[in-house]
């Protein structure tokens, strides 16, 4: 089977703190993998080593047969939520367009493929006729659709979604997972959640982290009763062996 991303011996500290500890996993094409774990425990640092915003402190790191900075646009990320300021001027296109640039681009115009290319990725998320609004006029699950349409523009081999629902209903989530289940096969998936029991019937591995990583299939991973966390939420307990 061919990896899409593997690690062996992966180490990584801020400093003189390690906040990822010999991090040993594999990701095989057409996985689609949920990666769960405490605030803390290192899912952010994760997922910007595997899109080569970090570089390890120790241990090796391979993403699409390579380092993961020569994977550019075979990655698409989609990041919890957009911090972009409502009231900047820019349309559903043109956030969805920023998913092709490049270093090598010189001046603001996009060429009529291009162009032609975002139209196609929205209408894949069933938002074109959303191309000429305003980003920051639309509800959250349009502007969850256009990082999606974003991410997908330059038809990535891996997609990076970290907790892409966090911001919408239940119906649209619902939807969008369903859109995964789809993109999956022709993608491999890597999902940052904390709903671990909304997402089993669409992943088929869990990989659990905190500082340390263990990776089960999803059979393997037994969903307890769900409780009322100290902050106010529904969570579900998870029973395995890995300790972590």
């Amino acid at each position: 089977m061919e990896k899409v991303l593997e690690s062996r011996g992966l180490w990584f500290a801020y400093d003189d703190d390690y906040v990822l500890e010999d991090i040993s996993v594999s990701v095989d094409r057409s996985d689609f993998v949920a990666i769960v774990g405490p605030n803390g425990g290192g899912k952010t640092t994760l997922v910007k080593l595997i899109t080569g915003l970090l570089q390890p402190t120790m241990g090796t790191l391979t993403v699409l047969g390579g380092p993961p900075a020569k994977a550019g646009s075979r990655i698409g990320y989609v990041p919890q939520f957009s911090t972009m300021d409502a009231s900047f001027p820019i349309t559903v296109l043109e956030v969805v367009l920023q998913g092709l640039f490049h270093k090598s681009m010189i001046g603001p115009a996009w060429k009529r493929d291009a162009v032609e290319q975002g139209l196609r990725s929205l209408e894949q998320l069933g938002i074109a006729d959303l191309a000429g609004r305003h980003f920051g006029q639309l509800s959250g699950g349009q502007k969850q659709r256009t990082l999606l349409a974003r991410a997908l523009v330059s038809s990535p081999e891996l997609l990076i979604l970290d907790e892409p629902t966090s911001s919408v209903d239940i119906a649209v989530e619902e939807d969008i997972y369903e859109l995964f289940k789809e993109l999956n096969s022709v993608m491999t998936i890597l999902l940052v959640t904390h709903d671990i029991t909304f997402v089993s019937s669409y992943v088929n591995k869990v990989m659990c982290l905190n500082r340390r990583s263990a990776c089960h299939a999803t059979e393997e991973i037994a969903l307890e009763r769900e409780r009322i966390a100290p902050y106010g939420h529904k969570v579900t307990e998870i029973r395995h062996q890995c300790g972590l």
